[in-house]
């Protein structure tokens, strides 16, 4: 089994980074010991692990009576199944929760569990068994203690933290144990009868849970509380400082812990999962009915307030059923949640979600499923670890454990690179009369000039990245777009390639580009828009690409506004005031008799942008054209389009774009009654 448990490890005085890989299954290498666990240590540049032998002895033995004989095993001792580091990296401790002591009767083999501490750079090594005594031995007391299940390592105060979730009839014990003096030890007493399997120690994190910058220990008891689950949390002496309670029987709240501050207020929250919640969903036929979804997982993100108490968290929920979401979780600036069977070939995934000011963004913003990275992987997101930074880029690592496949797998960050830039227009307004450009030596145009800048800064990211724009004139208006560049007369948009900028100055471009003369749309401006992206150039075939930060725009954008005569709010509202008569009081039906529909339409306020003025008539009653009375605008007027109801027809006259203000317009329309038989309704009329 290869690898149970993961972890990142950066040595902060010798600047040496490497990971530790449990394998509790493992070979040994212990004499007459089988598959005794090891801990490897690999090396992030050339892929090698070596074993680390934090334990050469075999079998331990002793005297009975006369007789020599073995008093503890170490065989499927599940060594390696715990591996826990010091922020430094300077102090490593690594356990095997299923060692067997034989007690001074030989008789009683119980798995007590046992740890071992690695200490200046693995040169020396001590063993804590803190439930292997002679006169606790059965289950009822420390004999099926399985110490080393968790455990955790508090940097401020030196001290060591031991779960042994088999303690005192599987209630479970938090044993807190001195580095270097094995006479101060304290643990957790035997609780009421009700507290029975309820396995506290199960899981653990170190933080600071009073505001006093000491090392406080947060332990899962994942049966507590009547099997909804709980987290205790401990100061460094052991007396409880809160309880936080689980919601749902059975979800295992609290088999997984993480400590780090998910809100950037300085105060360290905590993330408990709960792997086998069972998500509720609508029936599709009965919404009033929900049915479960089991074991999607759950995981809980508690937030320390100014009090220290732990009132608000943010729930997430697994997606998958039977994904087992929150496994296990790793707080490594971002949240980091293992599902090792999640995907839809339930190989297993990890989900990422950041933090921000009010809490967590509850939208992962990125999720890794095994059959990306390789589709032989399984139970990816079994063990997951960070926030150390394993390559020296100044961001945090992380290292993911599929044991299925005994493999793991190092995820490095990538530098954030953040762009900003900005598109100016000048001048922004134009005036459509007003044409000062020379299209191809042929054309007089009216136009502007676009002027658009990017810089880009970020840490430890490249001093010079290539870039590729894509420039867009009008885009939510697609092929009819009303601006053209000026140096290709049928292009709307530019791209540039491979644009290398320094990082840190600001790097920017001009153009020409052109307003088309007949237009519709007046009233709304002309966008102009810059889309810019990383291109991958210039790197090596293993270098690290860096990525643009996802929580800032990748596209800048200005606007070309069209002049208008709308007063200082530049909004226009106009007054179209019509009038309309015919110049016959009778007509004969089915006689080729003809007559004329004089409109008069005055705008008494600011401009009219696309003025219609539309006439419906029945079928059969045929329009023959329209004159423009003088003095007036022009006008252009459509041919008749049958309505939907087949009996009448409608007529569409653009009177205006822009009918300005104090303007009228003038015009008579001819229709003929030689094919009407009958009028059903009469004629309508409308301006808009």
């Amino acid at each position: 089994m290869f690898p149970l448990t993961v972890r990142l490890v950066k040595l902060t005085f010798e600047c040496f980074n490497f990971l530790l890989i449990g394998a509790p299954k493992a070979e040994s290498g212990q004499p007459g010991v089988r598959r005794g666990g090891a801990v490897f240590r690999c090396e992030t540049k050339d892929q090698r692990c070596t074993k680390i032998f934090f334990d050469t002895a075999g079998h331990a033995r002793a005297l009975n009576g006369s007789v020599l004989l073995q008093i503890d095993s170490k065989s499927d001792q599940w060594f390696g199944a715990t591996v826990v580091s010091s922020k430094k990296g300077d102090t490593v401790l690594a356990c095997a929760p299923r060692y067997t002591y034989f007690y001074s009767t030989f008789d009683r083999k119980e798995p007590v569990g046992t740890c071992y501490l690695a200490q200046d750079n693995f040169s020396s090594f001590r063993e804590y068994a803190p439930c292997r005594i002679e006169t606790r031995w059965g289950y009822h007391r420390l004999g099926s203690c399985m110490a080393g299940f968790s455990a955790a390592i508090s940097d401020q105060e030196n001290k060591l933290y031991i779960g042994a979730p088999g303690a005192w009839y599987w209630q479970g014990s938090l044993v807190m144990q001195e580095i270097g003096r094995d006479d101060m030890v304290k643990r957790t007493s035997e609780g009421p009868a009700y507290l029975d399997d309820t396995y506290m120690g199960y899981s653990m994190a170190v933080g600071d849970f009073k505001g006093n910058s000491g090392n406080h220990v947060a332990v899962g008891v994942p049966k507590g509380n009547f099997l909804t689950g709980m987290v205790v949390l401990f100061d460094s002496n052991l007396k409880v400082l809160r309880n936080i309670t689980g919601h749902q029987v059975g979800s295992y709240f609290g088999a997984a812990l993480a400590v780090g501050d998910f809100n950037d207020d300085g105060l360290d929250d905590i993330v408990i999962g709960a792997p086998l919640f069972i998500g509720m969903e609508n029936k599709q036929l009965d919404k009033s009915q929900t049915e479960g979804k089991y074991e999607v997982g759950a995981v809980y993100v508690y937030f320390q307030d100014r009090q220290h108490r732990f009132v608000k968290y943010t729930t997430l929920v697994g997606l998958k059923e039977w994904s087992r979401f929150g496994h296990d979780v790793a707080a490594v600036g971002d949240l980091n949640v293992g599902a090792p069977y999640d995907g839809e070939d339930r190989k297993g995934a990890v989900y990422v979600y950041h933090g921000m000011k009010d809490g967590i963004k509850e939208k992962f913003s990125q999720v890794i499923y095994a059959k990306d990275i390789d589709p032989s992987l399984r139970t990816f997101g079994w063990s997951v670890t960070g926030g150390v930074d394993i390559d020296n880029n100044d961001y945090p690592d992380v290292l993911v454990g599929a044991y299925s496949s005994d493999r793991s797998v190092l995820f490095r960050a990538r530098p954030v690179v953040s762009v900003s830039g900005f598109v100016k227009v000048n001048p922004d307004t134009v005036n459509l009369e007003n044409k000062l450009c020379r299209l191809f030596r042929t054309e007089n145009v009216t136009c502007t000039q676009i002027h658009f800048c990017l810089t880009y800064d970020g840490k430890t990211v490249p001093d010079e990245l290539y870039f590729r724009l894509i420039v867009s004139l009008d885009p939510k208006k697609g092929i009819s777009s009303r601006a053209r560049f000026l140096e290709s007369h049928s292009v709307t948009q530019l791209t540039l390639d491979s644009v290398p900028i320094r990082k840190g100055e600001r790097w920017c471009e001009r153009r020409y580009v052109y307003v088309l003369d007949d237009i519709r749309d007046k009233l709304s401006p002309i966008i102009v828009q810059v889309n810019y992206s990383i291109v991958d150039e210039g790197y090596m075939e293993r270098q690290l690409r860096p990525v643009m930060d996802a929580y800032l725009p990748s596209m800048i954008s200005g606007e070309i506004n069209i002049q208008k005569d709308c007063g200082k709010d530049n909004i226009c509202i106009p007054d179209l005031q019509m009038t309309a008569k015919l110049n016959r009081e009778s007509i004969l039906i089915g006689a080729d008799d003809r007559f004329n529909v004089s409109v008069v339409i005055h705008n008494a306020l600011e401009d009219a942008f696309e003025a219609q003025f539309f006439i419906v008539a029945p079928v059969g009653l045929d329009y023959e054209g329209f004159t423009r009375q003088m003095p007036s605008r022009p006008i252009t007027c459509s041919q008749p389009k049958e309505l939907n109801n087949g009996k009448n027809y409608v007529i569409a006259c653009d009177v205006g774009n822009p009918l300005p203000k104090s303007s009228t317009v003038r015009f008579s329309m001819q229709f003929s009654t030689e094919n009407l038989d009958l009028v059903m309704g009469g004629i309508s009329l409308n301006r808009n």
